[in-house]
């Protein structure tokens, strides 16, 4: 999954997507989900793909908020986790700890 998230944010090639083992587990499941269509795992793969992009872009503040608290405190519960995503801005993510 380290290349998947590397590769949504930005910092990695299609070739090293294309060669990581995030890849051949996606395809893997795919293949069982499509009942072993080799076409139909690969449009699941490129659909969940996009759709995982979409989701990180609409929700971009958010994740960087998160990232930026588990970057500095490197654990959260739950609920901080929860508090982060639901704050209005940067004012009410100061008093989460």
């Amino acid at each position: 999954m380290v290349i998947a998230l590397r590769c949504f944010g930005g910092t990695c090639d299609e070739a090293e997507w294309l060669s990581s083992g995030d890849r051949r587990r996606a395809l893997e499941i795919a293949k069982r989900l499509s009942g072993g269509d080799d076409e139909a795992s690969a449009l699941l793969v490129q659909w969940a793909r996009r759709m995982a992009s979409m989701i990180l872009s609409a929700h971009q503040t958010k994740v960087e908020r998160l990232a930026s608290a588990l970057e500095s405190q490197r654990k959260l519960t739950a609920a901080q986790a929860s508090a982060i995503l639901s704050a209005n801005g940067e004012k009410d993510c100061q008093n989460i700890s």
